[in-house]
C-alpha cells in the first residue's frame, strides 16, 4: 500500500530487502515492484547458486533487469581484464 502511494509521487522507489537465500520477501514483493537488480558477493556468491535463488522466487527477466556485483577487487580483476 505504501509504494503505490509513493508511486505517482517519485520516479523509482529503491527497496533494500534480505537476501533470496534467507527470505521471501523479494519472491512476495515480486507483483508490486516493477523490477529488480541481484546482488550478488565478488569471490563468494556462485552463479548457480544465484541462479536458483532467482528461480525459486519466481524473478526471471524482464522483471530482473541487472546484477551488481559486490566487492570486487580491482587487482584480481584487472587479471581477467588482461586474460581477455
Amino acid at each position: 500500500a505504501l509504494i503505490h502511494a509513493l508511486s505517482p509521487q517519485f520516479d523509482c522507489i529503491v527497496l533494500d530487502m534480505s537476501p533470496l537465500s534467507i527470505s521471501s520477501a523479494a519472491a512476495a514483493m515480486a507483483e508490486i515492484v516493477s523490477a529488480f537488480v541481484a546482488v550478488a558477493d565478488w569471490g563468494q556468491t556462485k552463479s548457480s547458486s544465484l541462479s536458483s535463488e532467482l528461480r525459486r522466487a519466481s524473478i526471471y527477466p524482464p522483471k530482473l533487469i541487472g546484477t551488481l556485483l559486490h566487492g570486487v577487487s580491482s587487482e584480481q580483476l584487472r587479471k581477467y581484464e588482461t586474460a581477455a
